[in-house]
């Protein structure tokens, strides 16, 4: 976690190499990035730094996509759980949710990579 505008100074993605996927080793390491971007990030900049990764998966998320998706996201929550608090300023919707919106995307680009395998 983090802002993506740090990522791509040289001791930020080094220390992600090193300390999360070489210290995991195995034989081949599957890397998944999602960057939810921030208004003013050097999406070139950002983009240099994830490809040294070589990704199995790489998706980008603009503030716009990131409003749309939350809205949608947050209506599915409601819809099937009626009693959780609703709107800002609760815990839920200010922490939880953003949250969660963005581990179902990354768990949906793993699942992807998995299924082409076969």
């Amino acid at each position: 976690t983090g802002q993506a505008r740090g990522f791509q100074l040289p001791q930020v993605w080094k220390s992600i190499q090193q300390y999360a996927i070489d210290a995991l080793g195995g034989s081949t390491n599957d890397v998944f990035i999602h960057v939810a971007l921030a208004q003013g990030d050097n999406i070139t900049a950002i983009n240099a730094t994830a490809r040294q990764f070589q990704p199995t998966g790489l998706e980008y998320v603009t503030p716009t996509e990131r409003a749309a998706r939350f809205d949608s996201y947050t209506a599915d929550v409601r819809a099937i759980n009626g009693s959780c608090s609703h709107g800002p300023g609760r815990m839920f919707w200010d922490k939880f949710a953003p949250i969660t919106m963005d581990l179902r995307s990354c768990y949906s680009m793993i699942q992807n990579s998995e299924r082409a395998r076969g």
